[in-house]
């Protein structure tokens, strides 16, 4: 993200609504490759509802205007699963090394995007795919995809201290691993009520349906979501560094898994299946507390992080422009 802002930056001056565009392109971008990764999973009925939901979820548009690393990120994960899934039915090489790539820019977006690794490798080994040869090549396309900054860091004074420095601050953090913030978060904010019901509907019926027709089809789709879902949610809970933010990546999966229930026979035996179709996405989107909390005037209901707090910058320019250059000033907040 830095990269690219600095681009940015060069090309057409240092100013918000530059610096905002190249996440609000990576967001974009998120929704058609959540249509393309649905498509690819469930079918284009599913594509075209899950891009919809996302299009006009409020937690993927609040983030998504923001300068924040997690942006990025979520869009190559949302790739990256995209890959796996082309490799998972062709079994092709090159879907393989393009599966490694999209990882690597994982991590190179945000350091958390190095738990992308370990769920190619446990969603391969359940599948029966994980064979020597692929994953090598999976390894070489992850390596050229991180190597030019690797090399910096490597190759730079400044950076191999940069990189210390904020190793050891992320290490001596302080994890809150018994707080149920992001579960709330996740429920109330990002999904909403109808979207979390919904995934837990759709994982359970999509299973039952597969025993009781001793079919395989659809299990390794949802054998995916659940375990990205899965890893990075309790990986986020683990984290010393928590934000509300981390959660726009589980938000395009969460949606695809969630409208995974209408590719099932219970919903295709339905007479007004149709009214169903045109409800989902309103119900999804409306029962989000963005939209209740404009009904209800109840203080707990907020769309997360703070990060839009009103005059924080211009407080920070004012102390700039108003301050000796040498001056230290004392804030109550890191992000201020």
């Amino acid at each position: 993200l830095q990269s690219l802002l600095s681009v940015a930056f060069a090309l057409f001056g240092i100013h918000d609504d530059v610096a905002r565009m190249v996440p609000v392109i990576f967001g974009t971008l998120s929704i058609f490759v959540t249509y393309l990764l649905a498509k690819e999973l469930f079918g284009r009925k599913v594509g075209l509802i899950s891009s919809l939901v996302l299009a006009l979820l409020p937690f993927h548009i609040v983030f998504s205007r923001q300068v924040l690393l997690d942006v990025p990120l979520s869009f190559f994960v949302i790739l990256f699963l995209y890959f796996v899934t082309k490799f998972k039915i062709s079994e092709r090489n090159i879907y393989s090394y393009w599966s490694g790539v999209s990882c690597g820019l994982c991590l190179i977006s945000k350091e958390v995007g190095i738990i992308m690794l370990p769920i190619f490798v446990a969603y391969a080994f359940i599948t029966h795919t994980l064979k020597l040869r692929k994953f090598v090549v999976f390894l070489i396309g992850f390596a050229f995809a991180i190597i030019p900054y690797v090399s910096l860091i490597l190759i730079r004074r400044d950076a191999v201290n940069a990189f210390f420095i904020y190793a050891n601050f992320q290490v001596n953090r302080e994890a809150t691993i018994l707080s149920a913030r992001y579960a709330s978060t996740l429920i109330n904010e990002a999904f909403g009520y109808v979207l979390s019901i919904l995934i837990i509907v759709s994982v359970l019926l999509i299973l039952i349906e597969c025993k009781s027709l001793g079919s395989r089809k659809y299990r390794d789709q949802i054998i995916l979501l659940v375990i990205t879902l899965g890893t990075l949610f309790l990986f986020y809970q683990l984290l010393p560094s928590q934000g509300d933010r981390f959660l726009i990546t589980l938000i395009p999966v969460g949606v695809i898994l969630g409208c995974s229930f209408l590719v099932t026979n219970y919903v295709s035996r339905l007479n007004k299946r149709k009214v169903i179709y045109l409800c989902l996405v309103p119900l999804i989107i409306l029962s989000n507390n963005f939209f209740i909390s404009k009904l209800l005037p109840v203080d707990e209901l907020r769309i997360s992080d703070n990060l839009g707090t009103p005059w924080k910058r211009e407080v920070a320019l004012w102390i700039k422009n108003n301050t000796p250059s040498d001056a230290n000033i004392l804030t109550a907040q890191m992000t201020m």
